[in-house]
């Protein structure tokens, strides 16, 4: 990419002198032809008449410059290409001026396709080297100016094929035949901008008379072209002397890319490598590219010692600043570090204004030749440095000038090791000083500031920091594993972080593939596979709760799988991973083929090597350790669709016997495929058996996703494996002749011999008999088109069902068969509803409570309203969902309601039937109360706030979304928050919010009252406010544990082992209280086990650095949940009239109040060391208390106050300063003053 990437340097570069680097030109012309007369006076004239202009005449005619631009651009001489700088820009200005009027007139029309030629002659070994880069469909850039014509015959002229004896006789058979066809799409939208091509005929023959078939295009040096196609020995035919003649020659299919089209992958790379915010940046990317080239091919000589020699007699300075410091990583990379801090220091003595981009290149190189050479502390300076101008600052944001960091992490970063990147380097180097925390904390500052806008490296740049050092060879032992151990210690950080570092954490754990990394010297041992197995199993359970998001769903099956492969072939548990991806699959995502398919093939590969190693081999003791025992972890192997519980008549599959003993022939059925796994295939011993049930899986599979050819040869395989049993596996013999009738299409065998089937089955009143079997027969007879037969055999399981009253796993898939059958076959919707009405009535009878109560609330409030509108189709969805979710018995209703909202979801633009959604959701609140009462005290008045005030506020406003929303947390918090306390205030906001938003200003009012009653009565820290909370602490801490300590007396009994917490202010709120009295009890108790073990500055620090915190953090979060009410009351009355304006001065005083009168006991300098987030949350009320009442006053024209309540914002501000930092809006660019975000305590 060095070549293309030059050449657009030159057009970026400033052109200084144009008569003197012309000049300049002509002089080393005339030294280079002194003994050609003929070039010499081609050389003169050059010098008189030559203008911008007409470049393009004297490149095409065959005169000295022609021959020096070819020659110095396919030699890829550097030198000569700068020095012929003015020409190719000349050459380039004059055809993007030619390609432009063409596409404004219209002579190029937007979307269509012109072809060009070029014929050449090439000898063998030539072509030879050619073809190695002509591979097709790669992306290839022309090195020099390409000619073509757009008449054929020109173009077989060039290759030597128009005239007849060449032909014939005197084409020698060294050399090849080349004609180049290129395609140009044009494409008005997206125009060449770097590398246009142009017609340039009418330039060459001015004036006169020209032929179609002379017509030229020439494209700009560092054009690119996709190989299409390479056809050798393509025959031909020429028309010479009004002859046709037949020939052969190398055809070469090719079409040109336009450089700006990033749906190229290899083009959006250029773009990405080409992309640096300034000209210097990218002449020292060019100088980089060159010198890696080099040491690749482990080269001693380079073409970037003349690059950036002629580059340095530039005379900008930025440009000689540029090329110090590109030679300087020259250096560095070659290993001479003391001529690289020369060459740095010296760029950056040169000048301190350059452009932030340079100077960080600049101190990133110093940072890596110090890290280098070992010296971390000075690397660590440099690269902080560089870091420090690229980081976004308070300052940079206020004065909206921050745009992303100068040197993005990208694709280039990436294959460049992040040498110049800042950040990394800075934590690969704590990482490397035993400084894990800071690296880790790098790492997420990383995130946040420089790869915010995408997660593309996240996986690699945390592999990168996390293996720092384990790539160094020839380390002591020790040195060894305290680099093994930082690498641990890094994972494990990341696994334990929030979700927002985790996710890209365990993207670059699933990195850890067996297939990749482990074969390498470094990884492939005992230990690392031990800890890549733990690391595994954590990504498993980190990635669990949020399975239902897809990527995560993703993410826990390739654990399983590289789990499954570290284990490998030695023991169960690899195959127990890969039944547990199938179990994944089948939950989540069941049309998954691909990953049901690598679970299969992986048990299978599992099987084939156990029986070619022998049934008897040793484990590996290795893998044995890391096990675990307990069976906690896996997934249960059943089915996807469990059976029915009491008093459904269960169908329970065959577990009892062999594999294949009574086998049921639907679960290797094609088109009937059950994809669960046979829990019988753990426990059989032949291994045999467990290859063709595998084998059968896979045939099934392969049929789904349309692969005929492979389904047929496993089933032939198969066939040919059951012949060693005998007729021990006649049934899997038949599945299989059946399956491959199935893909043959000859329907009528399959049929008979499920017939045969149902006439072997005992018919008892009341049990299952296989109803599955006569819908299979119904579904073949669909594909035989014949559709009364087929109903008829889909009416006989239903008659069953409704005649002898029962129902098993069986009922509800055979209603929906007949119910598909009236729909899609024969169009009948009314017939389809009464299918499924018949369906859930009689589910509804072998259901319990609250599953029939909840079948009752859908029918009455959705079904029926539909019925009444006749909207059948909607009634068939509603239907066929409720046949779905009440496959499973469950009297959890939480369970049952979420499968409630999936039926909810279907109406989303039903809007016409909101209103009977709404009754639906009232409905079903009632139902959670009947199951759920006695309420607590504080839900009681939560749900009376909830369901009398907020949703009957909009109701009323006719907000029929907002309403369903309040339903939905009320639900919620009813389920799953009753005792949460600050979940449930964290609601009332929301919902007070919501009515300001919505400007329903007099339902806000009331909500933010409501909440601050709610806070009054019910304290979220369970009765421990203002002086009791702080006394009470203080007395513990100071009073008595200090004191004891220092005496060496016996503690106190009390105070360890009393679960009284002794205060005057009690709280209904016995949830917290009990919440509290325990949290205060595990402190102690941590505490005391310290003291036993005389570790007495560890003891202190557990009250001093945690209760204490955890005390004061939830005394300061009471206070500002109140002073948030009360801010928010305030700016209510505020807005609504001017009498409101001194309501909302007195709200504001009582805000302060709260913080001023406690200014003594409480809100102290100490409370503020110990809990930094008090200080903050203290400063921020304050000051926009303080800020808003002048901003009242200012509006009342009180001078005085507005100067007095100024000062006192102001004075906040100043004393304060830390905890503010200014915010950016990027829409309005208003600067605003925030709190900084809370800091992580240790508590």
């Amino acid at each position: 990419f060095w070549n293309p990437l030059l050449i657009d340097l030159l057009l970026d570069l400033p052109q200084t002198d144009y008569d003197q680097q012309k000049a300049k030109f002509i002089e080393q012309c005339r030294i280079c032809y002194r003994a050609d007369k003929y070039s010499l006076k081609q050389i003169d004239e050059f010098e008189n008449d030559y203008k911008p202009h007409l470049s393009i005449q004297w490149y095409k005619s065959n005169s000295f410059v022609y021959r020096l631009l070819n020659k110095v651009l396919r030699q890829r001489n550097i030198e000569g290409i700068i020095t012929l700088r003015f020409f190719i820009l000349d050459l380039f200005k004059q055809l993007n001026q030619i390609y432009y009027e063409y596409i404004e007139s219209n002579i190029y029309e937007d979307n269509t396709i012109i072809e060009v030629y070029r014929g050449q002659e090439m000898f063998n070994t030539e072509f030879d080297n050619l073809k190695k880069n002509l591979i097709q469909g790669r992306i290839v850039s022309i090195n020099s100016f390409f000619s073509t014509t757009r008449t054929k015959t020109v173009a077989l002229e060039y290759a030597g094929l128009m005239s007849t004896d060449h032909i014939t006789t005197n084409f020698s058979s060294h050399k090849k035949r080349l004609l180049f066809q290129i395609k140009i799409n044009i494409n008005h939208q997206m125009q060449l901008k770097r590398k246009p091509f142009a017609d340039i005929s009418q330039l060459l023959y001015k004036g006169k008379k020209i032929k179609v078939d002379e017509y030229e295009v020439l494209f700009m040096v560092g054009s690119f072209f996709r190989v299409d196609e390479i056809i050798e020995n393509q025959e031909i035919e020429i028309p010479i002397e009004e002859e046709i003649i037949k020939s052969t020659i190398t055809l070469v299919k090719l079409t040109s890319i336009n450089e700006e089209d990033k749906s190229i992958p290899i083009i959006n790379d250029y773009q990405i490598l080409k992309s640096t915010k300034t000209i210097e940046e990218k002449l020292i990317r060019i100088g980089n590219l060159l010198i890696d080239y080099s040491l690749s091919i482990q080269s001693l000589h380079s073409k970037v010692d003349a690059y950036y020699k002629i580059l340095f007699d530039e005379s900008k300075i930025m440009i000689a600043t540029a090329c110090l410091t590109g030679q300087a990583w020259v250096a560095l990379k070659r290993g001479e570090y003391k001529l690289a801090i020369e060459l740095a220091l010296k760029a950056l003595s040169m000048n301190n204004k350059f452009n932030n981009e340079l100077k960080i290149t600049t101190l990133n190189c110093l940072g890596g030749i110090y890290h280098k050479l070992k010296d971390y502390p000075t690397a660590l300076k440099y690269y902080k440095n560089a870091y420090d101008l690229s980081k976004p600052t308070d300052e940079k944001i206020a004065e909206n000038n921050y745009h992303g960091p100068c040197i993005p992490i990208d694709k280039y970063a990436m294959y460049d090791n992040y040498q110049n990147i800042s950040s990394i380097n800075i934590a690969i180097i704590y990482q490397k000083q035993d400084e894990i925390r800071l690296a880790w904390n790098m790492y997420k500052e990383t995130i946040d500031c420089e790869m915010r806008d995408t997660t593309d490296f996240h996986c690699h740049t945390c592999m990168t920091i996390a293996e720092s050092g384990t790539h160094e060879s020839m380390i002591s032992l020790e040195e060894h594993n305290r680099i093994w151990k930082n690498w641990k210690s890094f994972l494990d950080l990341g696994l334990i972080d929030i979700l927002k570092y985790r996710t890209p954490a365990i993207t670059g754990y699933l990195s850890l593939s067996h297939q990749y990394d482990f074969p390498s010297r470094r990884y492939n041992n005992d230990y690392c596979r031990t800890m890549a197995i733990d690391y595994f199993r954590q990504v498993e359970n980190k990635c669990t709760p949020y399975v239902a998001n897809h990527q995560y769903y993703l993410y826990i099956l390739q654990c399983y799988e590289r789990l499954a492969d570290l284990y490998g072939y030695w023991n169960t548990r690899s195959t127990e991973y890969y039944e547990k991806m199938i179990q994944l699959c089948l939950k989540y995502c069941s049309d998954d083929l691909e990953n049901l398919i690598i679970a299969y093939q992986g048990i299978l590969k599992t099987f084939k090597e156990q029986q070619r190693r022998g049934t008897n081999i040793s484990e590996d003791i290795s893998l044995l350790l890391c096990a675990n025992t307990t069976n906690a972890e896996f997934i249960e192997m059943t089915p996807p669709v469990t059976p029915m519980t009491s008093p459904i008549t269960p169908f329970t599959p065959p577990m009892f016997g062999s594999l294949f003993q009574n086998i049921r022939r639907l679960h290797f059925a094609f088109g009937c495929n059950d994809k669960w796994i046979d829990p019988r295939l753990k426990t059989e011993r032949d291994l045999r058996k467990k290859i063709i049930y595998c084998y059968m899986k896979l045939a099934n599979l392969y049929y789904e996703q349309k692969k005929i050819i492979e389904a047929k040869d496993l089933l032939t395989e198969i066939i040919s494996l059951c012949q060693q049993f005998d007729s021990e596996m006649l049934d899997m013999t038949n599945i299989c002749y059946e399956n491959l009738s199935f893909i043959n299409e000859n329907f009528d065998f399959i049929i008979q011999s499920y017939k045969n089937q149902l006439s072997t089955i005992i018919n008892t009143v009341g049990n299952c008999i296989n109803e599955d079997i006569y819908c299979y027969i119904a579904q073949l007879y669909e594909r035989k088109n014949d559709f009364n037969s087929a109903l008829e055999f889909l009416q006989i399981p239903i008659q069953y069902f409704e005649q002898y009253n029962y129902v098993c796993i069986h009922t509800i898939d055979c209603y929906i068969k007949l119910a598909k059958h009236y729909q899609n076959i024969r169009n009948n919707k009314e017939l389809t509803v009464h299918v499924y009405e018949n369906a859930i009535n009689l589910i509804r009878r072998h259901r319990s409570y609250p599953m029939t109560s909840m079948i009752s609330i859908v029918k009455e409030h959705l079904v029926d309203y539909f019925n009444t509108i006749n909207d059948l189709d909607t009634m068939i969805i509603i239907y066929e969902k409720l046949c779905e979710i009440v496959q499973q018995e469950t009297t959890d209703i939480t369970v049952l309601y979420n499968r409630f909202k999936q039926i909810l979801k279907l109406l989303v633009k039903k809007y016409d039937a909101f209103i009977v959604v709404l009754k639906a959701y009232d409905a079903y609140l009632d139902l959670i109360l009947q199951i759920i009462s006695p309420l607590t005290s504080q839900m009681t008045v939560v749900f009376t706030h909830f369901r009398y005030h907020f949703v009957n506020a909009y109701k009323e406003s006719n907000m029929i979304c907002s309403t369903i929303e309040i339903y939905q947390k009320l639900i919620c918090l009813l389920l799953k928050h009753q005792y949460n306390t600050m979940k449930i205030i964290n609601e009332y906001k929301i919902i007070g919010a919501g009515f300001t938003k919505k400007h329903l200003l007099k339902d806000s009012v009331i909500a933010y009252g409501l909440l601050l009653n709610f806070i009054c009565q019910y304290h979220s820290t369970g009765g421990f406010i203002e002086n009791d909370l702080i006394k009470f602490v203080f007395y513990i801490w100071e009073s008595e544990i200090i004191g004891n300590i220092a005496n060496d007396k016996p503690e106190p009994q009390h105070l360890y082992f009393t679960n009284q917490i002794n205060t005057n202010c009690y709280s209904t709120n016995q949830y917290r209280i009990a919440d509290l009295q325990q949290r205060i009890l595990d402190y102690k108790e941590k505490a005391k086990n310290y003291l036993n073990n005389k570790q007495l500055n560890k003891a202190i620090a557990v009250f001093r650095d945690e209760l204490l915190p955890f005390l004061l953090e939830n005394h300061a979060q009471d206070d500002e949940q109140i002073a948030m009410c009360y801010k928010q009351i305030a700016l209510l009355f505020y807005r609504q009239n001017e009498d409101g304006v001194r309501q909302a001065l007195d709200y504001y005083e009582k805000v302060i109040n709260i913080y001023e009168t406690q200014n003594d006991e409480f809100y102290t300098e100490y409370t503020f060391k110990l809990n930094p987030n008090i200080c903050r949350r203290y400063a921020e009320t304050l000051f926009t208390c303080y800020n808003s009442m002048m901003e009242i006053y200012i509006a009342l024209k009180n001078q005085k106050l507005v100067e007095m309540y100024g000062q006192k914002a102001n004075y906040i501000y100043e004393k304060y300063r830390d905890q503010f930092q200014f915010s950016a809006n990027p829409i309005t660019h208003v600067i605003t003053i925030k709190r900084r975000p809370m800091v992580e305590l240790n508590y």
